[in-house]
C-alpha cells in the first residue's frame, strides 16, 4: 500500500515540475497529451487505491468478526467438553453405585437360593423317608387283608381310590371282579373303575368302563350315576350331542333320582331343553293344507 502511495507522489511530482517549467520549456501537444494521459492513469490509480482500502477495511472488519465468532464456538465447545465430562463422571459414579447394590443383591439372592436348595433337599429326604413308610405301611395292610373277604378286598381298593391312588385302585376293584363277579357290590366295582379313569381325564376309556356296567348291570343302583358320568365324558370330548342325548335319557329313565337332578342342571347349563323337541307329522300337516 505504501508503495503504491508512493508512485502515485512520484508521479504527481512529475506532472507539476512539468507544469511549473519556464516558458522557454513550454511542452508541446505531444507533452500535453502525455500530462493528460498520466493525470487519468493517477486518477484511475487514486480510485482504485481507495476501492483496495475500502475492501481492506470491510474485510478486516469481517475477519474480526469472524474470529469473534470462533472465539464464541470454542468457549461454547469447551463449556460442552466440560458438561459431558461431569455427565460422564456423574454417570460413572451411580453407574458403580448401582452395580455395587446390585452385587451385594445378588450375593444375598445366592445366599437365600442355597438355603432353599439345602432346605429342598432336606424336604426330598423328608418324603422319600415318608413314602417308604406308607409303602410299608400299605404292604402290611395288603397282608392283613383275607383275599377270600369280598368286604376286606372292596374296602382296601376304594381306600385307595379315596387316597387318589387311582390306578391301584382300578387293578384291586378289577381283581374284586375276578374273584367276585356274581358280589351284590359287583356294580359298584364296574363303577369305581370307571370312576376312577374320569378323574384322569381318561374319558373314552371311562365311557367304555361305564357302558360294560349299563350292559352288565342293567338293573344295579349305580346306573343313574354311570350315564350322568358318562354323559359329561362325552362333554368333555367335545360330543354334546351325544351327551345331551344320553342326560336326557338319564332324567327319562331316573326321574327321581339325585344323577336326574344334577343332569338337569348341566342341560340348564348349556341352555338345552330338558326334553327332546316333538317333530311335527308331516301327514297331519298336509291335512290341514
Amino acid at each position: 500500500m505504501r508503495k503504491v502511495s508512493m508512485a502515485v507522489a512520484i508521479l504527481g511530482i512529475g506532472i507539476w515540475g512539468l507544469v511549473a517549467t519556464p516558458s522557454a520549456f513550454l511542452p508541446g501537444k505531444r507533452e500535453i497529451q502525455a500530462i493528460e494521459k498520466l493525470t487519468q492513469e493517477v486518477t484511475v490509480l487514486q480510485r482504485d487505491i481507495r476501492d483496495l482500502q475500502e475492501m481492506m477495511s470491510r474485510n478486516s472488519g469481517e475477519l474480526t468478526a469472524l474470529v469473534n465468532q470462533t472465539n464464541d464456538t470454542i468457549a461454547l465447545t469447551n463449556q460442552a467438553i466440560q458438561d459431558v465430562r461431569r455427565i460422564v463422571r456423574d454417570t460413572h459414579t451411580r453407574v458403580a453405585g448401582a452395580l455395587g447394590s446390585l452385587n451385594s443383591r445378588l450375593l444375598a439372592q445366592e445366599t437365600t437360593l442355597n438355603t432353599l436348595n439345602n432346605r429342598l433337599a432336606e424336604i426330598t429326604d423328608q418324603l422319600r423317608a415318608v413314602n417308604e413308610e406308607l409303602a410299608a405301611l400299605k404292604e402290611r395292610s395288603l397282608m392283613s387283608i383275607d383275599p377270600t373277604d369280598p368286604i376286606q378286598v372292596f374296602g382296601a381298593a376304594y381306600g385307595d381310590f379315596l387316597r387318589g391312588n387311582y390306578q391301584l385302585a382300578i387293578d384291586q376293584f378289577r381283581q374284586f371282579l375276578l374273584k367276585f363277579p356274581h358280589s351284590e357290590r359287583a356294580d359298584d366295582a364296574q363303577y369305581w373303575i370307571g370312576e376312577s379313569l374320569f378323574r384322569q381325564g381318561l374319558y373314552e376309556d371311562a365311557i367304555a368302563e361305564f357302558d360294560h356296567l349299563l350292559e352288565t348291570y342293567p338293573q344295579g343302583d349305580r346306573v343313574p350315576a354311570a350315564k350322568l358320568k358318562k354323559g359329561l365324558a362325552l362333554l368333555a370330548l367335545q360330543k354334546a350331542d351325544q351327551a345331551v342325548e344320553e342326560l336326557r335319557q338319564l332324567i327319562e329313565g331316573f326321574p327321581d333320582s339325585p344323577a336326574a337332578l344334577a343332569a338337569k342342571q348341566k342341560l340348564e347349563e348349556l341352555g338345552v331343553p330338558l326334553e327332546k323337541p316333538k317333530k311335527l307329522n308331516r301327514r297331519r300337516r298336509r291335512r290341514r293344507q
